[in-house]
């Protein structure tokens, strides 16, 4: 609970997020080279995030845990009925990539995603999932350390 404290404070702190819209373990933490709006810039309906990913999976008796981090990119379309907040995180996606800045997003139990590889043509988004807004991570969390060294390799 007080890792989700703190990352609020941190989303409210750094202007990234909307308003908190949930409460549980984010669901993707991420290292983002580029992002890709489409079809264009000003009204996006779509959302190409490539880099580096651990997506949370589902462990026994609610324990959670993270895939290995994977280099790709993630492929989203907005939440229909939240579109502006859908794209006031992803403005916060565009604003951290290529920075080396590692960020979190969604929420466990929500639909993550998967890492798409990158010769493979996007087609078929997946829902944003929308949750606590764009959380910056700290360089010394050990999901930030281990993206960055799955993206130097």
């Amino acid at each position: 609970m007080r890792k989700v404290a703190c990352a609020l404070t941190l989303v409210a702190a750094l202007g990234l997020g909307g308003a908190a819209r949930a409460s549980g373990p984010v669901g993707v933490y991420a290292l983002v080279d580029k992002v890709v709006l489409e079809p264009n810039q000003k009204s996006p309906t779509r959302i190409q995030v490539w880099g580096t990913f651990a997506v949370a999976k589902g462990g026994e008796k609610g324990a959670l845990r993270y895939g290995a981090p994977v280099q790709g990119y993630l492929y989203y379309t907005l939440k229909e009925d939240e579109r502006e907040l859908c794209r006031r995180d992803w403005a916060g996606l565009k604003k951290v990539a290529g920075t080396g800045q590692c960020v979190a997003f969604g929420e466990v139990g929500l639909a993550l995603s998967r890492v798409r590889q990158p010769d493979e043509k996007p087609k078929g988004p997946d829902v944003y999932p929308l949750a606590e807004g764009l959380i910056k991570i700290r360089a010394s969390d050990p999901q930030a350390k281990l993206l960055k060294k799955r993206s130097a390799s």
